[in-house]
């Protein structure tokens, strides 16, 4: 007689996956948020940041679909960059409730540390459809350098 082995979760309809899913996202989220540091709260979520370095600057881009841009703050000490501001709250429509909720609200704030200390004048911000650019100008010697090879 052969005995199979079914896994637990072979047993569960359809609806409650779902439900576990959301609980494992919730877990995972706790979890990066525990890990970014004192720069966030339990109940905020931070901006996803993307860092490229070019030859001459590093840029980096922060996701803040529906935040204010007079209400972003951008600082710089060192080698590192803070960004700050608070994501929109979005009220309960009256006589209603909320089915999913995946939105961050409340403040934020976010440090990354860069390769090197950019020049004092070194910075440039822009925002635009949702999206905060910084430019971080490499100082000089952090910037490659061609050199011209002489023939003889």
């Amino acid at each position: 007689m052969r005995f199979v082995t079914r896994s637990p979760l072979a047993e569960l309809p359809f609806a409650q996956l779902d439900n576990v899913r959301q609980e494992m996202n919730g877990l995972l989220r706790s979890f990066d948020r525990a890990l970014s540091g004192p720069s966030s709260s339990a109940d905020s979520s931070v901006p996803p940041f993307n860092l490229h370095e070019a030859e001459d600057a590093v840029i980096l881009t922060a996701e803040l679909p529906g935040v204010d841009p007079a209400a972003v703050e951008v600082s710089v000490k060192a080698d590192e960059v803070t960004v700050r501001g608070a994501w929109p709250t979005a009220e309960t429509p009256e006589g209603g409730h909320w089915l999913r909720r995946e939105r961050p609200r409340g403040e934020f704030a976010r440090t990354v540390r860069l390769p090197f200390t950019p020049p004092v004048d070194g910075v440039e911000a822009q925002f635009a459809r949702g999206v905060l650019t910084l430019v971080l100008d490499k100082p000089a010697e952090k910037q490659a350098r061609r050199i011209e090879v002489k023939v003889s």
